[in-house]
């Protein structure tokens, strides 16, 4: 069988693909686990909180790190030493081509499949848990593809022509991964070390605790105690009925809730934010003030019945755009037994769009500027003590919040 024969241009022209796309690679991830570890230790979480942005719930979903010796590690730690592994071969190989062609692509590929592989199962993850692509990662992603078009150039045979360079090239294999494993080492060394001077990692119910003496009235209620008295703890989300994120954050904390450690323990008040940009789009500032009328139309047994006229509004977004007209609005209120003159004529009152307004004061008192978002409320001394809890977090996540805040409550 005769060997495949390498263009000398062309294996060039792939190891400059390789570390063209590796460098920036390497840079990024290093940004990223710096970020990360921000995050997690000192409370500057600078990732925006807006609808349709998957970052923030992405650096701190389960996924982001890994468990190593009681640190747990930011991915980012092991795609910085894949991109840093990647560029040395190609600098290797464009200072001494005789010496490294053959036997650098067979790695350059392995590598790259391992890479690409795994940055497919992270693709697929982030689209099916967050429904969008996080760019953040994307940055990676690119990166990754990019390394391995470069390794496919630099010589025939294909993405699937993994062996070459005989001796020379296991030895370059073993010497990589001895490499990379090495950076490893040395990054989490790093991080364990800050992480150890930074004293202990901080819960993020610390970084987002505020406050304020009351809460104003929402006729989105899904009470937890009788009237009159106020329950342990109280959740007020904040949501823009054409995001799609705050649908399903209201799912979320509505099913929370019902677990048995929650149920008749934790209120939940659902507030109007309409700023995203598909609720600017969409008529969501007018769509809330339907659900406000509804809300109120709502009989006093059935207080359950203003956050199932959400879940129908929330529907709408399955419509084409603008989601939110009045013909939608007024079939709606019909299927809660309200006519479309009775909720065009509450629409109308003046105080309709002060309650919308009064919302979006209230949440940019509390630092909120996008939905979704959510302040957990616990009673302390005759006023209630506020912890800002961006929205995207997972269920579990937030069950671990609602727990911490009901173990500090005082009696």
């Amino acid at each position: 069988m005769t060997q495949a024969k390498f263009d000398p241009q062309r294996r060039l022209f792939g190891a400059f693909v390789v570390a063209f796309f590796a460098l920036p690679g390497l840079v990024f991830s290093a940004a990223l686990t710096a970020l990360k570890f921000k995050v997690a230790f000192t409370c500057e979480d600078h990732v925006i909180n807006r609808c349709g942005d998957s970052c923030s719930r992405a650096l701190l979903d389960v996924w982001s790190t890994v468990g190593v010796l009681g640190v747990e590690l930011p991915i980012t730690v092991f795609s910085g030493s894949f991109f840093a592994v990647h560029l040395a071969l190609a600098g290797a190989l464009l200072l001494a081509p005789r010496l490294f062609g053959a036997a650098t692509r067979g790695v350059h590929l392995a590598l790259g499949w391992a890479g690409l592989l795994a940055s497919a199962a992270l693709l697929v993850y982030s689209i099916a848990r967050f429904g969008e692509l996080c760019m953040l990662c994307a940055v990676l992603y690119v990166a990754v593809l990019g390394v391995f078009q470069g390794a496919w150039l630099m010589g025939e045979g294909g993405p699937l022509r993994l062996r070459g360079g005989g001796r020379v090239g296991w030895l370059v294999l073993c010497v990589a991964l001895a490499f990379g494993s090495a950076l490893t080492g040395v990054q989490f060394r790093v991080y364990r070390r800050a992480a150890a001077a930074a004293d202990h990692e901080i819960p993020l119910l610390e970084c987002w605790r505020q406050a304020d003496g009351s809460w104003p009235e929402s006729r989105l209620v899904r009470p937890a105690a009788p009237v009159g008295k106020l329950p342990r703890a109280l959740v007020a989300l904040f949501v823009d009925l054409a995001c799609a994120h705050c649908r399903a954050e209201v799912a979320m904390w509505r099913a929370l809730l019902e677990e048995p450690e929650f149920r008749g323990v934790v209120e939940l008040r659902v507030y109007h934010l309409p700023l995203s940009a598909a609720g600017e789009n969409n008529g969501a500032r007018e769509a809330a003030m339907a659900l406000n009328c509804l809300a109120a139309a709502a009989p006093a047994a059935a207080p359950g019945w203003a956050l199932d006229a959400a879940d129908a509004l929330f529907a709408l977004q399955e419509g084409k755009s603008p989601y939110f007209d009045k013909t939608s609005l007024a079939k709606v209120a019909g299927r809660f037994g309200v006519t479309e003159l009775a909720l065009g004529g509450c629409m109308d009152r003046r105080d309709a769009k002060g309650r919308i307004e009064r919302d979006i004061m209230f949440a940019q008192r509390h630092g909120i500027v996008g939905p979704p978002a959510a302040l957990l409320g616990v009673a302390r001394a005759g006023r209630i003590e506020s912890h800002v809890i961006p929205g995207g977090r997972a269920r579990g996540t937030i069950a671990g919040f609602l727990r911490q805040a009901l173990k500090e409550e005082t009696p």
